[in-house]
């Protein structure tokens, strides 16, 4: 029994313990994260859409840890590193996408003199803010602390670039 089994774990019809259940959390999580990344594609930006989202990170980052620090790595556990690597990244590349939009909501309410807000960039990180006086040194620390600017290297972006507002 013990060789039937060692046979189809090898040959990938059967996963070792915890696989599985590793697998299909990873499975589950992106079909969680593509709906609330079509939500907010839609422009439906809530309290429970981004709950949602901030709720996907964790168990992913788990599932990403687990595998990442495994001593004795198996083809198996570099696939689930590979996976959820990849899923991680979408993870963040989906929260850099709706950013700029928390920085506008940030301005807006505070009264802060920023005309728009962007990413550029393939992997989008890189976050553009137009202010009206980018020389200006105190305008651009008042912006930086009176908006989400301060968590934007958590979420992976490599460069804040303070422009001019087109006119």
């Amino acid at each position: 029994m013990k060789l039937i089994t060692q046979l189809l774990v090898l040959f990938g019809f059967v996963l070792p313990n915890g696989y599985e259940e590793d697998k299909a959390k990873l499975v589950n999580i992106y079909r969680e994260l593509l709906k609330v990344e079509e939500t907010l594609k839609k422009g439906q930006i809530n309290s429970k859409v981004i709950d949602k989202l901030n709720a996907l990170g964790y168990p992913i980052y788990q599932i990403y840890s687990k595998y990442k620090y495994t001593k004795e790595r198996s083809e198996i556990d570099l696939k689930l590193y590979a996976y959820s690597k990849k899923l991680y990244k979408h993870y963040f590349f989906v929260k850099r996408s709706i950013f700029p939009k928390f920085v506008m909501m940030d301005a807006k309410r505070n009264k802060l003199p920023v005309c728009n807000v962007e990413v550029k960039g393939k992997e989008k990180k890189h976050l553009i803010v137009r202010i009206q006086h980018p020389e200006n040194d105190e305008e651009i620390r008042e912006v930086y602390e009176g908006t989400q600017l301060f968590f934007a290297d958590r979420l992976g972006f490599e460069s804040i670039d303070f422009r001019r507002c087109k006119e």
